[in-house]
């Protein structure tokens, strides 16, 4: 893993390798979930705190849901003993 700094940018690995069929579905699923349950929650205390949802966080948790199912037809299509080739690497920029 590693990090990469450039004044207001910053650019991390998240993921690389080399994964079996199954290993690949664990962990794309449990990331998409993961920011799924993140827009669920703050969808939740958006509409406990000011009586809806501000950050457009249920229409975020359905456009990943519709990813996640996507994925998993995907994945679900390939011979199971597939090498999948992950590199993931998350890029931010200061606006």
């Amino acid at each position: 893993m590693f990090i990469t700094m450039k004044s207001e940018k910053l650019e991390t690995q998240l993921v690389e390798g080399s994964f079996s069929v199954a290993s690949t579905k664990e962990l794309i699923c449990d990331l998409l979930d993961l920011k799924i349950n993140l827009h669920e929650k703050k969808r939740f205390s958006n509409e406990i705190r000011f009586g809806k949802d501000h950050d457009n966080s249920s229409h975020r948790a359905q456009a990943l849901l519709a990813e996640k199912k996507k994925f998993i037809e995907w994945i679900e299509s390939l011979p199971a003993n597939s090498t999948i080739s992950i590199n993931g690497i998350i890029k931010m920029d200061q606006q």
